[in-house]
């Protein structure tokens, strides 16, 4: 009751400023697109889970009587979407109901934004692992990436949590504003040590373009190279949309959370593919 009290009087607050019109709509449309951009993400997860999943049977619930680091990485980083996915609805839901708690947007934007953040987090620790065995465990590049992904998710974490314990608490879902400085650190921060990984995978990849590569090595590198590639396009496109103050600032937030998740699992899965291949084909010889 007293959440619909709230809404209708900030309604009566725009009727009586005109001047506020133009803003509000302009708000209301940006909120629509983002609302959109999440249903992108959802479906760009849902429907590569039904592309792979006869994959993910094969070479991870089949591939041995026991699951390994990497399978244990693969599936959490696969499934702790789907907590995302739920808490983004809600949020949604949320916005567009003035019978919606007050305080219920808050801590629902703060676990969606911690899961989001760990689950980057963890795809980029499979990523960095991918990368070091490229490397044959160098421990050159082992140093490298560790103080690349410390420094990076430290910040991060530190970033996100003062943003959140300061987060105001607005009586409409929506309304949460603020924190562009502190998303551009954090989205910076990921394009960093994505640009680290990136740069030794094509770094790699040149000192070794004499040798005649495997068919699992082309796929390492192709998947590496073009996966790192894209994820580092959608983080310059949230650092624009962020220092633009642009009421679409938040559009690809969403998207970039489920390409991680996508991208990481593809790279394990085609990775096992080309190497079940080879097997078979050394048994056939």
């Amino acid at each position: 009751m007293r959440a619909r009290i709230h809404y209708i009087y900030c309604l009566l607050i725009i009727l009586k400023m005109p001047e506020l019109n133009s803003q509000v709509v302009a708000g209301m449309w940006a909120t629509r697109y983002v609302v959109c951009g999440d249903l992108a993400g959802a479906t760009l997860l849902i429907f590569d889970y039904f592309l792979t999943l006869r994959m993910e049977i094969s070479y991870i619930w089949k591939s041995q009587s026991r699951l390994s680091l990497l399978d244990i990485l693969y599936l959490v980083t696969r499934y702790l979407p789907i907590a995302n996915l739920v808490l983004t609805y809600k949020y949604d839901i949320a916005f567009t109901s003035p019978t919606t708690d007050s305080h219920s947007c808050p801590v629902i934007f703060a676990a969606n934004g911690w899961l989001s953040l760990v689950g980057v987090a963890l795809a980029e620790i499979v990523l960095s692992l991918r990368t070091w065995a490229l490397w044959g465990k160098d421990r050159r590049v082992l140093y490298t990436l560790s103080a690349s992904f410390i420094i990076s998710w430290i910040v991060s974490f530190v970033i996100l949590g003062r943003f959140l314990v300061t987060l105001s608490r607005y009586p409409i879902c929506g309304q949460i504003s603020g924190g562009h400085s502190s998303f551009i650190v954090v989205f910076t921060m990921i394009f960093a040590l994505e640009a680290v990984i990136l740069g030794l995978t094509v770094l790699h990849a040149l000192r070794n373009r004499k040798m005649c590569w495997s068919s699992t090595q082309k796929v390492i590198y192709r998947d590496g190279i073009m996966y790192c590639t894209f994820l580092l396009a959608i983080s310059i496109i949230n650092i624009f949309l962020l220092a633009t103050k642009s009421s679409y600032a938040n559009l690809l937030f969403n998207t970039e959370r489920m390409t991680h998740s996508i991208f990481v699992g593809r790279i394990i899965l085609h990775i096992r593919e080309e190497m079940s291949t080879e097997r078979d084909q050394y048994y056939i010889n």
